[in-house]
Formats: C-alpha cells, sequence, structure tokens
C-alpha cells in the first residue's frame, strides 16, 4: 500500500516496516502464551500453546529472512514490495496451517503458503534457471490438485 502511494519505487524501510510487524506479532504471540486454549471462527481455527510454539517458529524465520535478504534484493535491483509481500503472505498461510482445525482450513492454508513459496522461485523474472523453476513448481502443484481429485 506504501509503495503504491509513494511516489519513490522500491522504499527501502520498507523492509524496517515489515520487521516491525513481524516483531509486533512474535511480541503479541508471546503475551498470550498460557492463556486458555480458544477456538474462533466457527471452529476453523483453534490456539494453544503447542500451535503456538510452531507460529512462533515461522514468524521467527520469517523476521530472520527479511533482513538477510536485504543486499541481494538491492544488488539484483529486484522490487522490495512484492518480495515482502510474497514473504508476509507466506508467513501468513503458515500460520493459519499451525491453527487449522477444519479440513477447509487445511486445504486453504497450504495453498497460500505454496502459491507465494511458487512465486518467490520465480521471482527474478530474467533468470532462465528461475523461470523453469517456478515452471516444474507450478506443473508439480496442477498434477499433484488433479490426482488428489481423480483418485
Amino acid at each position: 500500500m506504501i509503495d503504491s502511494t509513494s511516489n519513490q519505487k522500491d522504499i527501502p524501510w520498507l523492509y524496517f516496516i515489515s520487521s516491525t510487524s513481524l516483531i509486533m506479532s512474535i511480541t503479541a504471540l508471546l503475551f498470550r502464551w498460557r492463556e486458555e486454549p480458544m477456538i474462533s471462527f466457527s471452529g476453523n481455527f483453534q490456539t494453544n500453546n503447542f500451535n503456538e510454539i510452531f507460529q512462533l517458529l515461522i514468524l521467527l524465520c520469517s523476521t530472520l529472512c527479511i533482513p538477510l535478504s536485504v543486499e541481494y534484493i538491492e544488488c539484483t535491483k529486484m522490487a522490495i514490495a512484492e518480495f515482502l509481500l510474497f514473504v508476509l503472505t507466506a508467513t501468513l498461510g503458515g500460520m493459519f496451517l499451525c491453527g487449522a482445525n477444519d479440513l477447509i482450513t487445511i486445504f486453504v492454508a497450504p495453498e497460500c503458503f505454496n502459491l507465494c513459496s511458487y512465486l518467490l522461485s520465480g521471482y527474478t523474472k530474467k533468470d532462465v534457471r528461475s523461470n523453469e523453476a517456478t515452471t516444474e513448481y507450478l506443473l508439480c502443484m496442477m498434477v499433484s490438485k488433479y490426482e488428489r481429485e481423480f483418485v
């Protein structure tokens, strides 16, 4: 949102905003530690200490991923906002998968996570290896979806 409304493109402080939002999520998750288990969204999502351990692990990995990728993104001159959008959406999908309590949620959460992973593998549009990897991932994804429907 910020990148689309500003005059400059690929503002470096978008890294700071993304990292800050992930750190705030970690803080909120730690404040919720030791509370009673809760089921929400009409039984589709549950939170308990076991789920929160994995959610914390996913948040920590994403928080470390963003600062470690700054130099690579700047050297290759790729769009910062797209990269951060894919990483944060994959993080959200992983967190929903940790708390999934219904078959629909168990199906939708990995789709959010996997689609962003496929797009991140093909993020460097000018690299032939990146395009090939994305094509292979998408073909494997389609084959596995159709295989599940017909078997």
